[in-house]
């Protein structure tokens, strides 16, 4: 027979509380620095910036009018305290992954002993996803801690339903959480629910405070969220958002933390260079086996755990329950592990796609909880020695895995490779995510070569060609093409390489590995000058369905023929969903090859699809503009800053009215600056106006 077990002494758990801490602070820390931007990452970076706290707020209302700004407005306040407000971010966000750590920690040790508590916090401290977004100056990680905070004062709330002090506590935390971001509703959801069920036994009644406190609490937001107006976003502009596979599911409710596996932290790079060669690959393949066993072992934790609770209530039902809290804290954290992902699944099926890890962070972290009580329970020595092996070896082998990776993509890398082989008569080409030119500018501020935007791989060809044209035969220099995957389907490199060849242009390949590689081209003149400067018309071709296209524009026949050439330039990639926000941005594309009248009825397509869509007016004015209809762009301007309940749109005017009415060559690379400080979309033509006014030109 085992021996009775004994708890783990205070200072005994305290010392190895603060290790974990520790080892959870240094691998949070590790390459804070050299982590490049995300996309949603630069925008908060680019908030900052922004002089104002009523600029700010018009700002986020324009790019998040889905969102509440509580949590964003105070990293606005605090970050602009600081020199560097970039790194304070994200150091306000690695302190909150530490916290939570501890917050794991308090949580599995109420729930069970403190021999749980340090296996849940091993975990939390070095899960590849908590780390991903402890890096991440965004909302998750504060969220995720908030959310354990909640997990505790309820935990205590279960144990003394009349204590009014934790009533309170779960009320304020739950109400920080709402007010942080609108897809932490679920968690709060799932709380009000457990409270609600549990409340109808007689003898837990008080528990139904807790529960309307809850309801209310998600109430107090919905008024700001219905009042921001439709949102700018419909469900067919997140194309890249579909309903996962049986695979994915699996893996979301288990395996969040199965880092080569889950989505989207599908990392790439080398391992660690100080080992052979072997060594590595070894390392590198052994997801195959670790990130399967992950997802299974807290599968087995959650199965325990329901297994538990059944367990628990029928011993209830017979009187002989002797740990009745234990199996409330159970069913508690198997709600808030499981009902938000249920709840967001049955929304992305009547509504639209929402299933992201990101917004069920905080049910890994329950997770987490379970799986440190389960490793625990056993009373033999050996046996629970080696339960508890198994989460200290997998997460080690994923820390071993994740920690020399690329987990962005690698603008700096990319940037440094440029810094040290490209010269300033060279130039840059940058194809990638909406604000990949502006992430690389922040990431590469020492690259020697000028860069610009290309939203297409064929402008990208073209341009090329043109740039080495012109220097014929003066000089040689190079153009670096920055080709950056994203979410977008591109096409194949073997297409983009063949349009080279067939315009008469070396290339050379250089490629950075990373949640979304990124490939870097170096372009040079073939002996003579490129003989095309247009590329031909089947090497870049991609899968769109470019007819198709052209017919939803309205055009027919000959017309659509004709329109052919400038949509394969425009569009280079299979999704272009046919909706209001994807037709505006295609007429601003369409500007910037200087296809103005289809550029104009890409705008009113727009605006047919959503008479109130203020960034389709918006295109129609500067379409008009490009047209030298003056008095219908003043018309389409004014009706788009009326439909702008934010005054985003307002921000143009005095660009607007400087490059098409006025011409004033000082004032118009002013107002574009002004509007880069703002975050505002600024289309490339009004762009190069501006810089072209500016250089005393009349066309850019």
């Amino acid at each position: 027979m085992n021996a009775p077990r004994r708890e783990m002494g205070g200072r005994t758990a305290a010392a190895m509380l603060a290790g974990i801490a520790l080892l959870g602070l240094t691998v949070r820390l590790y390459r804070l620095d050299q982590v490049s931007y995300d996309f949603d990452e630069y925008l908060c970076f680019r908030f900052v910036h922004i002089p104002s706290v009523e600029e700010f707020l018009g700002t986020f209302r324009f790019w998040a009018p889905d969102n509440v700004p509580s949590f964003f407005t105070a990293q606005y306040l605090c970050a602009r305290l600081f020199d560097n407000p970039e790194r304070a971010m994200r150091l306000f966000s690695v302190s909150f992954g530490v916290a939570g750590i501890l917050f794991a920690f308090a949580a599995a040790a109420q729930m069970f002993d403190r021999r749980a508590g340090l296996a849940a916090a091993w975990c939390f401290a070095l899960s590849p996803m908590q780390l991903w977004f402890a890096q991440s100056g965004r909302t998750s990680s504060f969220s995720t801690m908030a959310a354990l905070a909640s997990l505790c004062a309820l935990l205590r709330l279960l144990e003394t339903p009349r204590a009014r002090g934790w009533l309170v506590t779960v009320a304020l935390v739950n109400l920080a959480l709402v007010w942080t971001h609108p897809m932490l509703g679920p968690f709060v959801a799932a709380e009000f629910i457990f409270l609600a069920l549990l409340g109808l036994r007689r003898d837990r009644a008080p528990l139904w405070t807790a529960a309307a406190l809850n309801g209310a609490v998600m109430a107090t937001v919905l008024p700001v969220l219905l009042r921001q107006g439709k949102s700018m976003w419909q469900p067919a502009d997140d194309f890249y958002m579909r309903l996962p596979s049986w695979k994915s599911v699996f893996y979301d409710l288990f395996g969040d933390d199965a880092a080569m596996t889950a989505d989207p932290f599908l990392f790439q790079g080398p391992s660690w260079r100080f080992l052979k060669e072997w060594a590595q690959e070894a390392l590198l393949s052994s997801h195959r086996w670790i990130d399967p066993a992950l997802a299974l072992f807290f599968a087995a934790a959650a199965a325990a755990a329901l297994l538990a609770a059944l367990n628990g209530w029928r011993c209830a039902r017979r009187g002989t329950d002797a740990f009745p809290r234990r199996r409330e804290g159970m069913a508690l954290l198997l709600a808030v592990a499981f009902l938000p992902f249920l709840m967001l699944a049955f929304l992305s099926m009547v509504w639209r796609p929402m299933l992201l890890p990101r917004y069920t962070l905080y049910s890994a972290a329950a997770l987490y909880v379970l799986a440190g009580g389960m490793v625990t329970r056993f009373n033999g020595r050996c046996l629970r020695t080696a339960c508890v092996a198994v989460p200290v070896l997998l997460y080690a082998a994923q820390a071993a895995l994740v920690l020399p990776m690329n987990t962005r993509s690698p603008f700096r890398e990319a940037g440094e490779f440029l810094r040290l082989n490209a010269s300033p008569a060279d130039l840059v080409l940058v194809r990638g995510n909406p604000m990949a030119a502006e992430i690389f500018d922040a990431c590469a501020p020492e690259c020697p070569a000028p860069h610009v935007p290309a939203y297409s791989l064929r402008v990208a060809a073209e341009r090329a060609a043109r740039f080495l044209n012109a220097s014929f035969p003066d000089s040689s220099p190079s153009v670096w093409v920055l080709v950056e995957p994203y979410v977008y389907t591109l096409p194949p490199p073997e297409h983009f390489t063949g349009a080279l060849d067939a315009m008469g242009m070396a290339h050379e390949a250089f490629f950075f590995p990373g949640m979304n590689g990124i490939t870097l081209y170096r372009l040079r003149r073939a002996g003579a000058a490129p003989a095309a400067e247009t590329c031909p018309p089947g090497p870049l071709d991609s899968a769109h369905d470019y007819a198709g296209l052209a017919a939803a524009l309205g055009l027919e026949g000959p017309a659509a023929e004709n329109a052919l050439p400038a949509l394969r330039r425009a569009v280079d990639t299979r999704e272009w969903p046919r909706t209001r926000y994807y037709f505006s941005l295609l007429a601003f594309q369409l500007l910037a090859d200087g296809e103005t009248a289809l550029a104009q009825r890409a705008a009113e397509t727009a605006t047919s699809l959503d008479p109130d869509f203020a960034l389709g007016w918006l295109a129609r004015a500067v379409a008009a503009a490009e047209a030298g209809g003056r008095v219908a762009a003043s018309g389409h301007y004014g009706r788009a800053v009326s439909l702008d309940p934010s005054g985003y749109f307002g921000r143009y005017r005095a660009a607007l009215e400087t490059v098409y009415v006025s011409g004033d060559r000082t004032a118009a690379a002013g107002e574009i600056e002004r509007l880069d400080r703002l975050v505002a979309i600024v289309p490339h033509v009004l762009r190069a106006r501006a810089a072209a006014l500016a250089r005393g030109e009349e066309n850019p």
